[in-house]
């Protein structure tokens, strides 16, 4: 607790939800520009999914590449932007004490494939840590591999953008149907395309797909085509649905699983 992040869990189970540790980052605008941006991450990416995983009785951790506090974008505790249970979440000292002593990614690197699921939360302070990072690529790809199933929404889901397949070859998401922030909603907060999840998994070759609608829209891709599950949401009105799919694939995946162990032991 002094080093500013909590103790690793004794035993891992449940859920893993991984939220940025950036607040401050360079954006690309419309027309070419760069400026110094406030963001961090995007509560209600957090929260929905906290509060699905809880509700089905799962373990959940909150975890980030540093450890310790979350910045939380102010946009996202703004007016039609805070949901009741972002609200509740967000006053409850217990579970914002949660955002301010997150486990840090690394000492949960080891036991990453016990995990039920990853869930990577969304907000546009991804795109500073969440993006640079080839150890968080490196991560989900041995939990996609190990039968993790990994979720996110919006900005979140550029950690897959340094996750190679099996072989290191390539990109993990390549033929991998995905969404995640459209060009359109960047544009529309003022920011490059360039910046977009649908532009970066396009050049990745991955089946980026949306909704022409923008933000408030949910829409969820979920992929088990290839050897592991990937669920995605476009935006941040996505997370509930989006967590909802994998818990979904979580029960089908633990059910598989009980009943080969069945098997074997016949």
């Amino acid at each position: 607790m002094g080093c500013g992040y909590s103790t690793v869990p004794e035993v891992p189970e449940g859920v893993l939800i991984v939220a940025t540790n950036t607040s401050l980052l360079e954006m690309k605008e419309v027309g070419g520009q760069v400026k110094v941006a406030t963001h961090g991450a995007w509560l209600e990416s957090i929260v929905a999914p906290y509060r699905v995983f809880k509700d089905a009785g799962l373990k959940v951790t909150i975890a980030s590449l540093g450890g310790g506090a979350i910045p939380i974008d102010t946009w996202s505790l703004a007016g039609g932007q805070l949901t009741e249970d972002g609200k509740e979440f967000y006053e409850n000292k217990e579970t914002r004490g949660l955002l301010m002593q997150s486990i840090k990614l690394a000492s949960l690197r080891a036991n990453i494939d016990e995990y039920d699921a990853i869930f990577l939360a969304g907000g546009h302070g991804a795109l500073g840590d969440f993006a640079n990072s080839r150890d968080l690529g490196e991560i989900l790809k041995n939990a996609y591999y190990g039968g993790v199933v990994i979720g996110g929404v919006s900005q979140g889901l550029v950690a897959l953008c340094n996750s190679k397949d099996k072989y290191g070859s390539a990109p993990l998401v390549r033929d991998i149907t995905i969404t995640g922030s459209s060009s359109n909603e960047e544009k529309e907060m003022g920011y490059s395309p360039e910046i977009s999840i649908e532009t970066r998994m396009k050049k990745l070759g991955a089946k980026y797909v949306s909704t022409p609608t923008t933000f408030h829209e949910p829409f969820v891709a979920s992929d088990d085509m290839g050897a592991g599950f990937i669920v995605s949401g476009q935006n941040a009105a996505s997370s509930r649905k989006t967590a909802e799919k994998v818990m979904e694939l979580v029960r089908k995946n633990n059910h598989a699983i009980t009943e080969r162990e069945k098997e074997e032991q016949k």
